[in-house]
C-alpha cells in the first residue's frame, strides 16, 4: 500500500517517533526468571512507500528502567510475548498501524469493526489521501506516546487484538545497521534481492538502468528524506539515493553502456528484451563501483556521526563536573582564583585529549566507563590543585 504524498508520510513519521514500549527483558541466566525491565523509545523516522514496499526506518534508543522479576504488564489481555528491543519496535509499528485503520473505520461508520481482513484494510485505507490521522491536539514528537496493545475506543475487542497479532507477526525487521544500509542502496539502485508482492516467485529482477520506471524510485526515495525526522535516517536514505544515481550514471560504471540501445526493457519480471548476461553483468559492476562504495561511505559517517555525539556529551559532562566542583568549593570555603580554574580547565582537556581521539577512531570502547575514568581523573587533579593553592 502506499502513502501517496508528502504529507501523509510527514504525519506518519510524527505518529512513531515519540513512541515508547516497555518490556521485561528475556534472562536464561536467571533461575527466577528475573530480568531487566527495559523501555524502547524511537527518536527517528523515515518511510520509503510506494506500490511495491513500505519501509519504517526507525532509530531507537534502550533505556533500562529497573529489574524486576515480575512479567511484563499486560493491557486487556495481550497476547504478544515481547522480551526484545526487536520486538518491542515491531510491537509499535504493528500498533500504529492498526490503530490508524480502527481509526479510519471508526470515523466512516458506527461501528469500530469491519467484515474485512486487517490486510485489505491496511491497503484501502492507507492509499488514500488523508489516511495518515494526526491528533492535533498532540502532535509534539517530543511528547511521551507510550505503546499499548490497545485501542482507546477498542479495549475489549477481541478481533482487534487478533489483528495486531496478525500484523506483528507479518512484519519483517532487521536491526543490523550494515543490512539496514544495503537493503536501502540495492533498492535505489533498481537491484531490491525480492519484490514484496512477489515473495515466493522465481522471476530475476533484472538491472535496467535506462528504464524510467525503475528510476522512479529515486524520486520516491527523494520524497521520503524531505519528510524524514531524524539525522541517522535521513543520512541511510540520502546514500542509498546516491548509490541509485551513481548506478545509473555512465561516467561512474561505464559498463551499463551496453544496455542503453535496449532502452527500458518490456518486463521486469519476465523474459523483457534486455540480456540476462549483459544485464547480470552491468549489475556485478554497478555493485563494485557504486554500491559497495555507497554502503562503505554511509557506515563511516554513522560512526562519524555517533562519536560526534559521544564526544560531544562526554566534553559536556566533565566541563558540567569540573563546573559544579568549583562552585562546591567557593561556596564551602574560599573562592577559586581565575588562574587555579584556567589551570584545572587545561588539565581536563588534556585528560579528555585521547579519550575523543579514541572515540573518533572508534576504538574507545564502553562511552559510560570512559566518562567515569574522565571524571576520576579530573576529580584527582582538582584535590591537587586546590590543596596546592
Amino acid at each position: 500500500y502506499i502513502l501517496p504524498k508528502p504529507r501523509a508520510l510527514r504525519d506518519f513519521n510524527s505518529l512513531l517517533v515519540g513512541q515508547s514500549f516497555t518490556f521485561l527483558e528475556d534472562n536464561d541466566n536467571n533461575s527466577n526468571g528475573g530480568g531487566k525491565k527495559r523501555k524502547v523509545v524511537v527518536e527517528e523516522c523515515a518511510t520509503l512507500s510506494n506500490c511495491a514496499r513500505m519501509d519504517v526506518l526507525l532509530s531507537t534508543k534502550i533505556i533500562t528502567t529497573s529489574s524486576s522479576n515480575n512479567t511484563t504488564e499486560e493491557e486487556d489481555g495481550t497476547l504478544l510475548p515481547i522480551t526484545t528491543s526487536k520486538e518491542a519496535v515491531r510491537c509499535i509499528v504493528s500498533n500504529v498501524l492498526a490503530q490508524q485503520v480502527y481509526s479510519q473505520l471508526k470515523g466512516g461508520s458506527s461501528s469500530t469493526t469491519s467484515s474485512s481482513s486487517w490486510k485489505n484494510d491496511l491497503k484501502r485505507f492507507f492509499d488514500l489521501p488523508g489516511a495518515v490521522i494526526v491528533d492535533n491536539n498532540n502532535n509534539n514528537n517530543n511528547a511521551p506516546k507510550t505503546t499499548t496493545t490497545s485501542s482507546p475506543n477498542t479495549k475489549r475487542n477481541k478481533q482487534y487484538q487478533s489483528d495486531i497479532q496478525e500484523l506483528y507477526t507479518s512484519l519483517k525487521s532487521t536491526s543490523l545497521p550494515i543490512k539496514i544500509i544495503t537493503h536501502f542502496a540495492y533498492i535505489a539502485a533498481g537491484m531490491p534481492k525480492s519484490h514484496p508482492s512477489r515473495p515466493t516467485s522465481s522471476h530475476v529482477i533484472t538491472f535496467r538502468p535506462y528504464s524510467s520506471r525503475d528510476a522512479h524510485i529515486l524520486c520516491q526515495m527523494k520524497r521520503s528524506i524531505e519528510v524524514s525526522d531524524g539525522t541517522k535516517v535521513t543520512l541511510i536514505l540520502q546514500e542509498a539515493l546516491r548509490a541509485g544515481k551513481a548506478c545509473r550514471d555512465e561516467s561512474t560504471v561505464e559498463e551499463i553502456l551496453v544496455l542503453k540501445k535496449f532502452g527500458s526493457g518490456k518486463s521486469r519480471f519476465g523474459d523483457g528484451d534486455v540480456p540476462l548476461d549483459l544485464a547480470k553483468m552491468a549489475a556485478k559492476a554497478a555493485k563494485e563501483k557504486a554500491i559497495k562504495p555507497s554502503i562503505k561511505r554511509c557506515i563511516e559517517k554513522l560512526e562519524a556521526l555517533n562519536a560526534s555525539k559521544s564526544i560531544s556529551a562526554l566534553r559536556q559532562t566533565a566541563d558540567l563536573f569540573l563546573q559544579t566542583k568549583l562552585q562546591q568549593t567557593s561556596s564551602s570555603s574560599k573562592n577559586v582564583s581565575p588562574k587555579v580554574e584556567s589551570i584545572l580547565r587545561k588539565r581536563m582537556n588534556a585528560i579528555l585529549h585521547q579519550p575523543c581521539i579514541d572515540l573518533r577512531e572508534g576504538v574507545g570502547g564502553d562511552v559510560d566507563l570512559i566518562e567515569l575514568e574522565v571524571l576520576r581523573l579530573v576529580q584527582k587533579e582538582i584535590d591537587l590543585v586546590l590543596l596546592d593553592q
